[in-house]
């Protein structure tokens, strides 16, 4: 019996603190490259300057997945309300690479996972312009916020992947991910 820690919305992620962060997990099969926390000269929230990334300029592992995952979230208990996930990243895409990031879920413990609605790699992970040069973001508009709506998920204990796919192009940077009940989310953001 492994006891793990379930953990109730809101839940929030600013890779501000240790890294990994306490409950979570990385997996990197190859033993290459890993999801790692770095300093960005502009996070995509004023103060915030640490984030998870990728390096895929530097990994010569095509093709190779790695693995950030989250804790246990409870939406069991969620009845009344819409259950979102809202994160931002950041990528500038190197020459014709299709470095790729998707978030997939599980609510089977891990034996199954399922694709969320976030899969997205090449020009459409691209959140600013294309770069030869190592990117590293270095002011907010080189950000872009995503949501997932998880509303149909209510009454289930879930897991969460981000599956960063090497291509060789150019880092990818992942912040603030946030899974929050819509009635509790700031106006202005919906």
């Amino acid at each position: 019996v492994v006891n793990v820690a379930i953990l109730q919305p809101p839940l929030v992620q600013d890779f501000e603190g240790s890294f990994i962060p306490t409950n979570w997990r990385r997996d990197n099969p190859d033993n290459g490259i890993p999801w790692q926390k770095t300093f960005t000269y502009s996070g995509a929230v004023f103060g915030n300057t640490h984030a998870a990334y990728m390096d895929f300029y530097n990994y010569s592992g095509k093709g190779q997945k790695d693995i950030l995952e989250s804790p246990f979230v409870d939406l069991s208990t969620v009845t009344n309300d819409s259950v979102i996930m809202v994160f931002d990243v950041s990528h500038a895409r190197r020459f014709d690479s299709e470095d790729r990031l998707q978030v997939l879920m599980s609510d089977d413990c891990g034996l199954n996972w399922t694709p969320t609605s976030f899969d997205k790699g090449g020009s459409s992970l691209s959140s600013t312009v294309s770069s030869s040069t190592i990117f590293s973001p270095t002011i907010t508009a080189e950000w872009r916020n995503e949501r997932i709506d998880l509303t149909a998920h209510k009454g289930k204990r879930v897991i969460f992947r981000f599956v960063g796919t090497n291509d060789n192009g150019n880092n990818l940077y992942l912040d603030n991910i946030n899974i929050i009940l819509k009635n509790g989310a700031p106006k202005k953001t919906f």
